[in-house]
């Protein structure tokens, strides 16, 4: 029988909060540009939220296939590696 894997992509909501220093002519419109263009640190971060959008099952050879899609830097991962990876997130939550 094959092995089977349960997959859910979710997406992760946070606050940031960024906070920069004012020169006398700034305007917070324009300083806000420095947030929108990633040109500041951020301050702060909360998580808010986790909302999962997607779910399906996969076979052991999908699932191999997406992470090697998804995870394109872990090419020097054997399968028996990502194999036993994957099973260890599993056991981190018991």
């Amino acid at each position: 029988m094959t092995k089977r894997y349960a997959t859910f992509t979710a997406i992760s909501v946070f606050k940031h909060r960024y906070v920069v220093e004012m020169g006398e002519d700034d305007k917070l419109e324009n300083l806000a540009d420095l947030v929108t263009c990633e040109e500041l640190e951020e301050f702060s971060q909360k998580h808010i939220d986790e909302l999962i959008i997607d779910s399906d099952t996969l076979s052991e050879e999908e699932m191999l296939r997406v992470f090697r899609k998804e995870n394109s830097y872990l090419t020097s991962w054997s399968d028996e590696y990502v194999l036993s990876w994957v099973k260890r997130l599993a056991e981190v939550r018991k």
